[in-house]
């Protein structure tokens, strides 16, 4: 086949005039080329991060396409606000003006990367962002100085110093070609200016920021509408949701949902029927964060954790729920099912929950909790009309998650005058992040998981950190029941022990520490325990989750249950046969326990990690996958059980 000599020439050509024109653009831009390289060095290191962090929290691509358009909207607004005092002569002619340019882009780039390595151990650590909410009680209060910025190994602060050090001295390095950078490309009179004539800057900075603004809308839109999961891409965007904060208690619910569901509560608020006869009693809700059922002596660990509770259920007044479980691994939505007998997709603060109904029954409530909960909005969803709230933030003597602020909030609870009273109590002692008193260091040596580095765990250290973390939450709810005893609220009262989910201590099976991420037993496996002095018969102690406790406080008192409830009375037979749990990080993880004559069956599908089943009462510790061994029309009901939760959300 002949080779066409003339084709080849006018290829040739035409790449020689390509690359004469990329030359030409090259000189043509060169007075500029320190800022077009920092602007790319800015996207390469947010393109490189975005993408990271979308993939370790299976976020997808398309908060990567927002993160970078968001970058873009802020570098161009930047750069231009900054370019734009260039038109007055002084500025221009000011010699530290340079220095102080530098000093900004510095400052900003540095913002941006501790925003980035905050959300990273966030979203490591509790599966969320930080929000500027969040950042407030740190850096405004005196959490800035609490023990949770020390867990961290220092090597992670040192990383983190030496680039923030490393982007000052490059940006003030370059600040005098930036300086002139900015000069060719903003100073009147120069011929690349976009400033170049009176007439121009009229027409040039309003397009420029309606362009910028434009370019924006239609990339937050476009990401919003493709987004398949309930349109809260928002929620894990690093800087969006720093600013929007929307990691709040129904960060998991589409705002059309939410507001048809704040209407479906107004009426249930409505509805319920006022004045019934009822057994006024004390109810008290005791709930300790991460704690797990089987590292208690009460639920027969080998090592006596809780002394105090083995003491009560030998005594005859505590009754035991032998199998119970959280309805998520995270603190939100587990107070939120215990307080609203809701499952996670029906969870908003407008929630018609037992305090409220309580109140509306004469009872004063107290809320008396360990750490802040403004966390994430939670403290919202316990209403403005709370007759005493106290929590770790108010305290004089005492770091937030110190349970000592326990004791201190009693002392503001006046003496039992007769009116019924709710007490919710929040303890920090077994969470990760939870202060230990020395005179509870039983079993050493003893190490914070979060404190080691990745791969260097100790097994055994860190289970007796985690141990003596339970062995002062028995101790600290043996003063609560002494505290409420010397102000007479104890007699006749109802208690409520439990948890708002577990802690995994990087078992074998699955090596991971903490919450959060898997409904695995060890991280949703919680006690349940109620102290109840009186007659009644629990006709079920067999298995409940956190969605019954305010239904069997009702029951307890005589109070009919309000119908949009979910939970059950553990004062009635045990009547389901599948239960629904997922987690509220996206995309989530979901678990359908299924509970035959003869076994307890326990689904699980993960994005990462697909499906998964155990037989929970040969396996408790879940180290038998049955997936593929199973009967298969088991699977194909849990399956189903799953897909028909979702469609009614």
């Amino acid at each position: 086949m002949a080779i066409d000599s003339g084709a080849l020439n006018t290829i040739s050509s035409r790449r020689n005039e390509h690359l004469v024109q990329l030359m030409y653009l090259c000189r043509r831009l060169a007075p500029v080329r320190w800022l077009i390289l920092l602007i790319c060095f800015h996207l390469v290191f947010s393109f490189a991060y975005i993408l990271y962090f979308a993939n370790s929290f299976n976020l997808g691509k398309r908060v990567v396409t927002l993160h970078i358009s968001i970058i873009l909207c802020l570098i161009a607004t930047f750069t231009i606000c900054l370019g734009s005092f260039l038109l007055f002569r002084p500025v221009r002619e000011w010699r530290p003006t340079r220095f102080l340019f530098a000093l900004v882009f510095a400052i900003g780039f540095s913002l941006l990367i501790i925003l980035y390595f905050a959300d990273y151990i966030g979203n490591a650590l509790w599966g969320n962002n930080i929000n500027y909410e969040l950042a407030a009680q740190y850096l405004l209060g005196k959490g800035i100085f609490q023990k949770e910025l020390f867990l961290l190994p220092g090597k992670y602060y040192l990383l983190l110093a030496g680039g923030l050090i490393a982007v000052f001295s490059g940006c003030f390095w370059i600040s005098g070609s930036l300086f002139k950078s900015l000069e060719e490309l903003f100073s009147p009179g120069r011929p690349l200016s976009v400033y170049r004539d009176r007439h121009r800057i009229i027409r040039s900075v309003p397009s420029m920021f309606i362009g910028i603004l434009l370019f924006g809308f239609i990339a937050f839109e476009s990401t919003r509408v493709a987004f398949p999961y309930r349109d809260r891409v928002l929620l894990r965007e690093p800087i969006v949701s720093f600013f929007v904060n929307p990691n709040g208690v129904n960060d998991f619910i589409s705002y059309s949902k939410h507001a048809r569901l704040e209407g479906e509560e107004q009426k249930n608020r409505a509805a319920y029927p006022r004045g019934q006869s009822f057994d006024k009693k004390n109810v008290v809700l005791i709930m300790v964060d991460s704690l797990r059922a089987d590292h208690m002596g009460v639920y027969g660990y080998q090592r006596q954790t809780t002394p105090f509770l083995t003491s009560l259920l030998k005594s005859g007044h505590l009754k035991k729920v032998e199998t119970a479980m959280s309805n998520c691994a995270d603190t939100n939505c587990g107070v939120m099912a215990t307080l609203s007998s809701k499952n996670l997709a029906k969870q908003i603060p407008e929630t018609f929950k037992l305090p409220d109904l309580l109140q509306g029954e004469g009872y004063n409530l107290y809320f008396i909790l360990g750490g802040s909960h403004r966390w994430y909005n939670l403290k919202d969803a316990y209403g403005t009309n709370l007759t005493y709230y106290y929590d770790g933030t108010g305290s004089t003597r005492y770091d937030w998650n110190d349970d000592r602020v326990i004791s201190e909030g009693l002392d503001g609870v006046p003496a039992f005058s007769g009116v019924p009273s709710f007490f919710y109590f929040h303890l920090m002692s077994a969470h990760s992040t939870g202060v230990k008193q020395d005179e509870y260091r039983k079993y050493l040596p003893a190490k914070n998981w979060i404190e080691y580095s990745r791969g260097e765990f100790d097994s055994v250290s860190i289970t007796n950190y985690y141990d003596n973390g339970i062995v002062q939450a028995d101790a600290t709810i043996e003063k609560i029941f002494q505290s409420l005893n010397a102000k007479g609220y104890f007699k006749d009262s109802l208690i409520v022990i439990l948890a708002d989910h577990g802690e995994a201590l990087g078992e074998p099976d699955h090596s991971y520490y903490g919450h959060v991420n898997y409904l695995y037993q060890e991280c949703i496996r919680i006690p349940l325990l109620i102290y109840d002095e009186g007659t009644a018969n629990y006709a079920n102690l067999k298995y409940a989750t956190q969605v019954d406790v305010a239904p069997t406080v009702l029951d307890r008192l005589g109070l009919s249950i309000p119908a949009s409830w979910q939970g059950q009375s553990l004062l009635r037979s045990d009547s389901r046969a599948y239960t629904i749990l997922q987690t509220r990080i996206y995309p989530p993880s979901y678990a359908v326990v299924y509970k035959s004559d003869h076994a307890v069956y326990k689904y699980l599908k993960h994005p990462a990690l697909g499906e998964e089943l155990y037989e929970l009462e040969s396996d408790p510790t879940e180290k038998h996958n049955l997936i593929g061994t199973i009967d298969p029309e088991i699977i194909k009901n849990m399956r189903s059980k799953l897909e028909a939760s979702l469609s009614e959300e």
